[in-house]
């Protein structure tokens, strides 16, 4: 039983993804704005300058964060990308995660994005970004992060400090009124409106997993 349970354990470990999402690389956008996931992926949402944010929310209410939503904070780089990323596993393949940057007017101006949309032809990108645009007013929740890790690259951190951690999020900077856990499927674009679909995969780690198998003595 317990090599069977590890061999799940493993097959699990193979098949999950790291996906990339830039927040603010090159404007006021999120790239890709839609992503596919599977359960057990783990969506790594990566900041520029700007002093962005991720924030879960409603479909009907693009700029309102929802209750329980994930939420990075507030998260700031002085030049190109910063070295801390909000990673977030996703767990629930079956419900669209509608998510926005909550700094001042930048949801509508367009940092709307989505995991895992459906193949309904009203809620697609494309209207979760004209809903937003129309949005009176840009909210985000009182605190975070939740719903996810912060973590640090040392490669990407000038200062040379490493690792990771679930530390608090930075504050806000600006006049921007300061929460889940997400999973991209790898399931065939569906229909998700004018929007760019395709995703990168920035790390598939099997070694220890293998070494796992090879300590059980089942390689």
């Amino acid at each position: 039983m317990l090599a069977v349970s590890c061999l799940i354990v493993l097959a699990s470990m193979a098949l999950a993804k790291t996906i990339s999402v830039d927040i603010g690389n090159a404007g006021l956008k999120i790239e890709p704005n839609v992503v596919f996931a599977d359960k057990g992926d783990i969506i790594s949402f990566e900041f520029y300058p700007g002093n962005h944010s991720v924030a879960q929310a409603n479909f009907d209410k693009p700029s309102q964060p929802l209750v329980n939503g994930f939420y990075s904070g507030y998260i700031d780089s002085a030049s190109d990308e910063s070295a801390t990323k909000f990673e977030l596993t996703v767990n629930d393949t079956t419900t669209p995660l509608w998510y926005y940057c909550s700094q001042q007017q930048h949801c509508q101006a367009g940092m709307v994005a989505v995991i895992n949309p459906s193949n309904s032809s009203d809620q697609n990108q494309a209207a979760f970004a004209a809903a937003a645009k129309n949005a009176p007013n840009n909210a985000a929740p009182s605190n975070g992060p939740t719903g996810g890790v912060l973590t640090t690259d040392a490669s990407d951190d000038d200062s040379g400090s490493s690792s990771s951690s679930s530390a608090s999020a930075p504050s806000a900077t600006s006049s921007a009124s300061v929460s889940n856990t997400v999973t991209p499927t790898a399931s065939a674009a569906a229909s998700s409106g004018a929007a760019s679909s395709n995703y990168k995969v920035s790390d598939v780690s099997f070694v220890g997993g293998l070494g796992l198998l090879f300590s059980l003595g089942m390689l």
